[in-house]
């Protein structure tokens, strides 16, 4: 016959074990940085922070404007996933997003 108190510790300890799992397989919460150029189909959605970041969001990733290069094009620090070797998923799924006409890496700025 198993006694509660044996019963409890043995259940007690099992659910600790089961939690380690979960711990240590935590992703890291870095960020990948791309320097890219945006252009896109309205021009006023550059200036529309909302709509930028919501695009940027759906494509799995954050914006952060850098310069203004035309009324339709500007550069952009581009932050996705550490997984995400390059933000290349990422800025592929940017590509896709509606009201984005072009969006590619700035060959010519490196991120410190």
């Amino acid at each position: 016959m198993v006694r509660p108190v044996r019963t409890a510790c043995l259940t007690a300890a099992l659910v600790q074990l089961a939690a380690l799992p979960a711990c240590q397989a935590t992703p890291p919460t870095t960020e990948t940085e791309l320097p890219v150029i945006l252009a896109v189909n309205n021009p006023a959605h550059l200036q529309d922070q909302a709509w930028l970041q919501q695009t940027a969001t759906r494509a799995g990733g954050h914006l952060r404007f850098r310069s203004a290069i035309s009324s339709d094009t500007a550069g952009f620090v581009l932050a996705c996933s550490a997984t995400d070797t390059g933000c290349a998923r990422t800025l592929a799924r940017l590509r896709s997003q509606p009201g984005i006409r072009l969006a590619e890496p700035d060959q010519k700025v490196s991120i410190q």
